[in-house]
């Protein structure tokens, strides 16, 4: 048998490479290990950012929708004898609803499939309620114009009407007094629903990412109502 293969030397150079083998592969596992964790980080980093870009979203409509119905409670409050559609007096403009993003509905459809188509429809509503107050101002303020309007303090009390408009005025006067008792109710009904939904998501975040996060400053606490502009 060959002298060589007794060589120390021959079987210090196997060792070696067998061992700079294994030093080798162990530093690319942990290179890798170390890959992953950092992409999990960052993974759970930019999906904890579209949660919070989600609640600050829910908590901008909350707080309009709020302020809304505040406004029109206080008028009708104030003016019992007058009907809806003269005490439902202009709100300062809403904004244009915060549409949610792909990658934050994707965000939260990994998380929680019902709760992203919730906030799919809610959104649509939050636009539904903005475009039917427009179209409702737009129309109280027709109604106006039509004819010459006798105030009490900022209200409109009545319209006397000529009798080329009485008949547009007439039905613009039904329409409006069945629309505003009936907007009223649901943008009550959709503040609380924004308002469950910001519990709901601040929860899954919290189980599902395992953030720390509490009810968004201002959810629960009365909205600063906007300047009114007086008709």
């Amino acid at each position: 048998m060959s002298q060589s293969f007794f060589d120390s030397n021959f079987w210090s150079a196997i060792v070696g490479a067998v061992l700079g083998g294994v030093i080798a592969l162990l530093a690319q596992l942990a290179a890798i290990r170390n890959e992953r964790k950092t992409k999990e980080i960052e993974k759970r980093e930019l999906q904890s950012a579209h949660g919070m870009a989600v609640l600050t979203k829910l908590a901008r409509m909350h707080k309009q929708l709020k302020a809304l119905v505040t406004h029109f409670n206080k008028c009708k409050a104030e003016h019992p004898d007058l009907e809806p559609w003269a005490w439902a007096r202009p709100f300062a403009a809403l904004p244009l609803p915060s549409d949610f993003t792909s990658d934050e509905l994707v965000t939260i459809f990994r998380l929680d499939a019902a709760l992203m188509s919730e906030l799919v429809d809610l959104n649509d509503n939050y636009r539904v309620a903005l475009g039917t107050y427009d179209l409702f101002m737009e129309n109280r303020a027709r109604l106006i114009t039509i004819g010459s309007p006798a105030r009490i303090g900022d209200m409109v009390a009545h319209v006397t009407w000529d009798n080329a408009a009485e008949r547009e005025a007439m039905l613009l006067r039904a329409s409006l007094n069945q629309l505003a008792p009936t907007m009223l109710e649901h943008n009550a009904a959709d503040e609380g629903k924004i308002r469950a939904l910001i519990n709901r998501t601040t929860t899954v975040m919290n189980s599902k990412l395992g953030t720390t996060l509490t009810a968004m400053v201002g959810v629960s606490a009365p909205a600063e109502p906007l300047p009114i502009t007086k008709l």
